[in-house]
């Protein structure tokens, strides 16, 4: 016998704008595991849900929640109550248990990414400071110590037939 769908949304249980917030980071962090931004995959939720949770809908409960919409999941669908459900194996209790979790762990996520980046350590900022660079490795950094990647690495070649040190690139007239 088949268990009806629960209407409604979790909000009842946890505050409904992070598990919002929660489900935007993972399609965020799971954009090269197939999210788009609006819709994620399972693994691009992996993130976000519990272990213990993703291994209950991996078996099938993810397939039957995103049946409709291609293999995805919509947010509207993740804060369900039925979706919940399913990642408790039926149990409410750990549904509203799972869905604090997800809330509490995405505040903290809140919470870190508004102190700002953190400190640099010792031996970062040593080996990007540029003032200790000399030759070809003092333009491999800018002046706030940032890489400036292949552009600081190697030098392009321009096949325009001047010589690399001539500064009048594109003065001469010559006989036209």
């Amino acid at each position: 016998m088949a268990k009806a769908a629960v209407e409604g949304d979790v909000s009842c249980w946890a505050d409904i704008c992070l598990l919002k917030a929660a489900f935007k980071r993972g399609v965020k962090t799971g954009a090269a595991a197939g999210g788009d931004g609006e819709k994620a995959t399972l693994s691009a939720l992996k993130k976000v849900i519990p272990p213990a949770a993703y291994n209950a809908i991996q078996t099938g409960a993810f397939a039957g929640a995103t049946r409709t919409t291609g293999g995805k999941l919509t947010v509207e669908k993740f804060i369900s109550k039925d979706f919940f459900l399913k990642m408790a194996k039926g149990d409410a209790i750990e549904a509203e248990k799972l869905a604090k979790k997800i809330a509490c762990d995405e505040q903290a996520a809140q919470e870190k990414d508004a102190k700002g980046p953190a400190k640099v350590d010792a031996t970062t900022k040593r080996l990007t400071d540029t003032s200790k660079y000399t030759g070809s490795h003092k333009g491999r950094f800018d002046e706030s110590g940032k890489g400036k990647g292949k552009g600081g690495r190697v030098d392009e070649v321009c096949n325009t037939g001047y010589v690399g040190n001539y500064k009048g690139e594109g003065t001469y007239k010559g006989n036209q």
